[in-house]
């Protein structure tokens, strides 16, 4: 049995649908017919939208995100509580007004990650603060240990920055890659 070209034009098609981290495939509703259906229509797409929303991202980037967010949380307040432990293990003797707003900085964004993992979703603005953060971080390790500014202690939270990166980055590259296996 064939369709007439004017019903073909109607039928729906598969849809996809890409968040940072993860694919949504499906096929669009058809158009109500009647106020009655339109009611239950926007009543069904809102609640897949709290479906999607607290589905959250695929567990790739879970353990990536809690990582980051812990690390960044507990050397961000590490100064801030405790000033002189701070100095002592990293041989810092910078202004304690800026070591401390550094601190608060990352903190505040390993904050933001965890809240993220919480809710379950992770927008692609986070995903570029994350990774982003992360090598700019790892870039300043390694230039200030390769000038002899700080510890070699330093280089050691260098490469804990580049995994992060390249996590992203996996993280990233997987879901893209994911669009290409869904069928249109």
């Amino acid at each position: 049995m064939t369709m007439p070209a004017q019903n073909l034009a109607q039928q729906p098609t598969n849809q996809v649908i890409v968040t940072p981290l993860g694919v949504v495939a499906g096929t669009p509703p058809r158009p109500p017919t009647s106020d009655t259906e339109a009611q239950e229509a926007r009543a069904a797409t809102a609640e897949e939208v709290l479906a999607t929303e607290t589905k959250g991202p695929p567990d790739r980037a879970r353990p990536l995100e809690i990582c980051q967010g812990l690390y960044y949380l507990i050397l961000g307040l590490w100064p801030v509580v405790s000033a002189s432990s701070f100095q002592n293990v990293t041989e810092m003797r910078s202004d304690l007004w800026l070591m401390r707003t550094v601190g608060l900085i990352v903190a505040v964004i390993g904050a933001s990650l965890l809240v993220a993992v919480r809710r379950r979703s992770v927008a692609l603005e986070s995903v570029v603060v994350a990774a982003g953060v992360a090598a700019v971080l790892a870039v300043m390790d390694v230039v200030n240990v390769s000038v002899k500014a700080v510890t070699p202690l330093f280089a050691f939270d260098a490469l804990v920055q580049m995994i992060f990166v390249y996590g992203w980055v996996r993280a990233i590259k997987s879901a893209t890659d994911a669009v290409h296996l869904i069928p249109k």
